[in-house]
């Protein structure tokens, strides 16, 4: 009897503490409503300790639960909802396009205003010369947001028409292909030497190079082009757009599915630089396999796991988890597929693989898998 007693008394004590909680750390957000994940009776009020939800309800029960709690009125006239979670996104990437000139497919929401699409190729050509392809000058012109489906195909006899006067870049709308004029190709020393080292450097009816540079030729091709695509500028102003974008749109967590993709030490670099402490969204990092690989070799998994303790309490934060290629684009036509594309710039193939059977993707995937990621 003496110990149920004394249970019943602690008990008590449990339930008071867990009620009537000293409330120092805590603020109350009185709101016009409160939409939770629950179907619950929407919550009018909600409390916050050291940024972590601790109760919903209304600003009576919560008053009267936490008190000496903080109540802040910021949000007293509008509706309070869960932030939204975007799976996959590439940030280093997404700061490289937002930073440059578009003529997209369609209109595109963008840090600085929605930018109109063009249909066709006149208009595209048209809008490339509004952006100053027409220019005499050695500066390069990168423009994103060509898509051959929409535009029609792109070589460089058609941009030596638009851009005879200087070296001119169209960027595929799929971020997986580019398109250079004559004075782009010798800027970055693409020749027809590069047809025998890669696919993605397609020669035309005489021989030489017919301006597309794709998939496996990209990462060379970005050593030589670098700057026009990564310099400190351009992400800086693509991180601060990105971010703005997504706290405007609700979005407070993502996850960046091609960590190390661009290199480790210069995405690192700019993640300490530009990604301020106190942004409004969070951000996962997916190790991306074949780079790790490269960088690590068989410490690939060990360097991973050691990412992942280290960045517990800090963001950006690596996830345990990987990302693997098997083929490329849906919008460019190098998605694989069987059978052959019917039309297109990549009318009678199949596509291409990234890492096709040959490699063995089961060898590769179960050391991965079984080690926890």
């Amino acid at each position: 009897m003496r110990n149920l007693f004394l249970l019943a008394i602690f008990t008590f004590i449990i339930g008071v503490s867990c009620n009537k909680k000293p409330a120092s750390n805590i603020i109350i957000y009185p709101a016009k409503t409160i939409i939770s994940m629950e179907d619950k009776k929407p919550a009018t009020a909600i409390a916050v300790e050291n940024d972590k939800i601790v109760a919903l309800g209304d600003l009576h029960s919560l008053k009267s639960r936490f008190k000496g709690a903080k109540i802040d009125e910021s949000f007293a006239d509008k509706t309070i909802l869960p932030g939204l979670i975007d799976p996959h996104i590439h940030m280093i990437l997404g700061a490289m396009m937002y930073s440059t000139p578009m003529a997209p497919p369609w209109d595109i929401e963008t840090p600085d205003g929605i930018v109109n699409g063009v249909k066709g190729q006149a208009e595209f050509l048209k809008r490339l010369v509004t952006l100053g392809a027409g220019e005499s000058t050695k500066k390069p012109l990168l423009i994103y947001g060509y898509h051959n489906l929409v535009h029609g195909d792109l070589d460089r006899h058609i941009l030596d028409k638009t851009a005879p006067n200087r070296p001119l870049i169209i960027w595929h709308f799929s971020g997986h292909d580019f398109y250079l004029n004559t004075k782009a190709l010798k800027l970055y020393g693409v020749d027809k030497s590069w047809a025998d080292k890669f696919k993605g450097v397609p020669l035309g009816d005489d021989g030489l190079p017919s301006g597309r540079v794709y998939e496996d030729a990209v990462f060379q091709f970005l050593q030589k082009s670098g700057p026009i695509f990564l310099s400190p500028e351009k992400i800086q102003a693509g991180f601060k757009g990105q971010l703005d974008m997504f706290a405007k749109s609700g979005v407070t967590t993502m996850a960046e599915m091609g960590y190390g993709l661009f290199g480790l030490d210069l995405e690192d670099n700019y993640y300490k630089h530009f990604l301020p402490d106190d942004a409004a969204t969070h951000i996962y990092l997916v190790p991306e396999h074949r780079a790790f690989n490269h960088a690590f070799k068989d410490q690939e998994i060990a360097q991973i796991k050691k990412m992942v303790a280290d960045t517990k309490t800090s963001w950006p934060r690596v996830l345990p988890a990987i990302k693997l290629f098997t083929d490329a684009a849906f919008y460019s036509q190098t998605m694989r597929v069987d059978p052959k594309y019917q039309g297109g710039q990549n009318k009678g193939e199949h596509g291409l693989w990234v890492m096709g059977p040959e490699e063995k993707l089961k060898k590769i995937i179960t050391p991965l898998w079984r080690s926890g990621l």
